[in-house]
């Protein structure tokens, strides 16, 4: 009995074993399986971030070239615009330059155009001067000379009114001829026209109803003093 019951026991924890050393196997099979789950997750990673080290790699260098080509284009054109801005800068001082020398040239006609000016100025002012005691001593010439014409007309105006006040004196007539007393005495001895008195064929009524209408239109009653026979 006691061989049987120890067969019984060893046969059970034979049995217990084989059941946890299944347990154990199937707990490791899923193990590796896990693991080999996470290696192929891990190497799945790696890829990725292989991949996305190389892309952004070539990002970064797409965009360093890209800026570069700017950095490049950016310099070409400040270097363009220091060339242009010097090319500017090269022909406004040219330009400024001959400003100044015209100016300069400028100022030197001027100055001999004020020194001509001066010059004529004064010769003007002589020869103003000049015409000014001229004309002064003309004037006085003729001033004299005029004078005395003057006199001599007066003098002569003066002869011939005292002559002709003596012919007045001596004739008379020139008064009343001159102021028309003859002639108001002349228009007092005319006389007036007389009226002509009215005659029997005198027709005060026109028949006529206006110019170049004689006959258009018969008057509305006979005229005062129209015969027939004379018409």
């Amino acid at each position: 009995m006691a061989r049987a019951s120890t067969a019984q026991f060893v046969a059970a924890l034979e049995r217990g074993r084989a059941e946890r050393l299944r347990v154990v196997e199937t707990r490791v099979q899923k193990a590796e399986t896990k693991v080999q789950a996470i290696a192929a997750s891990e190497e799945a990673l790696r890829a990725q971030h292989v991949q996305a080290l190389a892309a952004d790699r070539a990002d970064a260098e797409r965009r360093s070239a890209a800026e570069e080509r700017r950095r490049q284009q950016a310099l070409a054109a400040a270097q363009a615009r220091e060339e242009k801005a010097k090319h500017c800068r090269e022909e406004t001082e040219a330009k400024l330059r001959a400003v100044e020398a015209e100016v300069a040239e400028l100022e030197r006609q001027e100055a001999m155009q004020r020194a001509e000016l001066a010059r004529k100025v004064a010769e003007a002012d002589r020869r103003t001067n000049q015409a000014v005691q001229e004309t002064y001593e003309h004037v006085g010439a003729h001033h004299s000379t005029a004078e005395t014409a003057t006199r001599q007309t007066l003098g002569a105006l003066q002869d011939e009114g005292r002559r002709m006040r003596a012919l007045q004196d001596e004739f008379g007539g020139l008064r009343e001829a001159v102021t028309g007393v003859s002639s108001c005495a002349r228009d007092g001895q005319l006389r007036r026209i007389p009226k002509v008195k009215p005659r029997t064929f005198d027709v005060h009524e026109s028949p006529f109803g206006g110019l170049g209408t004689y006959g258009a239109k018969p008057p509305a009653k006979m005229p005062k003093g129209f015969l027939a026979e004379i018409m």
